[in-house]
């Protein structure tokens, strides 16, 4: 903290000092100095930055330890916006403080505990944002390590042997340790956005991250968790040996995670923590950042249409190495899944910036498949007819991708698309609120998509 910061708003008479000039080298004798001016390493030891960088680092640990097992549990929570400042600033200025907050929360109880166990949001997305700020400071370090933890000595992509050596540094293992517990997160529903936003965010920090994720099996996992008893490949998604031997901080320094004696519990303790934990599981889920994680990482892909060209929705095209399709078939076969499955799957997109994530994902991987197009139609189809009027907005963003996709598979369709998307409107005629939301899509495409627009002047 700045020196200068200190009885500058009047508050000598809170912190018991003098006021102090503007300038702390040129105070006047009869001041007293306080402690933090008196032990400042800062002054004390100027031509030793490493010195003070070390004693920085230590501040931090015990920092965002006191904060992590006291202080967002108190319950006075006035002082956690400044702390919290305090910590990310703290993070961006040494990358060690990063590394250090990863390797602690490297271990799925403290994970469990901070993420998934909480009732409350706000703790949990302050502790978030920490874990985000600290992958950013490491990120550009790690992202070597990265890419090439999936590669075989001759550098060509291989799948890993369990037990092979490989290095990995704190920010990969710790990726790869949530994603071995993803079925585990099916007991905290009630938490699961906190799970799958650490996941996104990972995945937005570069190209390295979504390949990681890509070679990882992150699509066809996810997807396997949506679908649940529904899906063919669970044996198969949920053998973790794939992603290699992972290691655990076995005993943080952070004060978590917290033990508790089952024994000295009372009934009615045991019968609370009972309805507590039915409250985690038995809360409807909200997929939107599994959402965005699967859009995220499947539009890293390079796919070809017909004619060589490559989706407009792609991130990165110009990245050398990137992965052109999934890393095993299964992946293929239930990220598209027949139109009664993936209906189900496009229904959960609510919000705009899900909806429109699992549209651009979906058309951006049938690009290179006529059939899968043809399936994604179906599944708008589908989801006319059996959705309420609250339930159509998923299904006509997905439309309204389809529409705009340039590619042949999607152009030569496009007048056929829109015959039976009349038809379908003429269908729900007598249901004025759902009538109400197709003029309303009708409207918008229209002012948006020349082509469109031409096929309604023509018909």
């Amino acid at each position: 903290m700045p020196l200068t910061a200190l009885n500058r708003n009047d508050d000598a008479h809170i912190v018991g000092f003098k006021h102090r000039p503007a300038e702390p080298n040129v105070l006047a004798p009869g001041i007293e100095r306080p402690l933090d001016v008196v032990y400042d390493l800062r002054a004390q030891h100027a031509n030793d930055p490493q010195r003070i960088a070390d004693a920085s680092h230590e501040v931090f640990k015990l920092a965002a330890g006191f904060y992590l097992t006291i202080l967002q549990r108190a319950a006075s929570k006035a002082l956690i916006p400044k702390m919290v400042n305090a910590l990310k600033a703290y993070l961006n200025h040494d990358r060690r403080n990063g590394e250090w907050l990863i390797r602690e929360l490297s271990n799925w109880e403290i994970i469990a505990e901070m993420f998934l166990q909480v009732q409350g949001q706000e703790m949990p997305k302050l502790a978030r944002g920490l874990v985000y700020c600290a992958m950013l400071t490491i990120y550009d370090q790690e992202k070597a390590s990265l890419t090439e933890y999936w590669r075989g000595v001759d550098g060509q992509p291989r799948q890993h042997a369990p037990g092979s050596q490989r290095q990995l540094g704190p920010l990969g293992n710790f990726i790869l340790l949530l994603l071995s517990h993803i079925y585990d997160v099916k007991a905290f529903t009630l938490n699961l956005p906190s799970y799958f936003q650490i996941l996104a965010r990972f995945a937005s920090l570069g190209p390295e991250a979504r390949e990681f994720l890509l070679n990882a099996r992150v699509v066809g996992r996810c997807m396997d968790f949506f679908f649940d008893g529904a899906s063919p490949y669970r044996a198969f998604f949920s053998d973790m040996t794939d992603l290699g031997p992972l290691w655990t901080r076995e005993q943080p320094d952070i004060g978590l995670p917290t033990t508790v004696n089952q024994k000295v519990r009372s009934y009615f303790q045991a019968l609370q923590e009972k309805r507590r934990l039915h409250h985690l599981a038995s809360a409807a889920p909200k997929y939107k950042y599994l959402m965005e994680l699967v859009s995220a990482c499947v539009r890293q892909m390079q796919v070809l249409g017909p004619n060589r060209s490559t989706p407009h929705q792609q991130l990165d095209a110009s990245e050398a190495g990137a992965i052109t399709g999934f890393v095993s078939t299964q992946e293929s076969d239930i990220f598209i899944p027949e139109a009664k499955f993936l209906k189900k799957f496009i229904a959960e997109g609510r919000r705009n910036r899900s909806m429109l994530a699992v549209a651009r994902a979906h058309c951006h991987y049938a690009v290179q498949d006529a059939d899968q197009v043809a399936e994604l139609f179906k599944t708008v189809q589908a989801g006319l007819q059996d959705q309420d009027y609250d339930g159509l907005r998923p299904f006509l963003c997905l439309l309204e991708v389809l529409l705009e996709t340039n590619h042949e598979h999607f152009a030569s369709r496009r007048a056929t698309w829109l015959s039976l998307f009349i038809e379908s409107v003429k269908g729900n005629a007598g249901y004025y609120r759902c009538m109400e939301t197709l003029f309303e899509f009708i409207f918008k495409i229209v002012g948006r998509n020349a082509a469109v627009r031409e096929w309604f002047y023509s018909n």
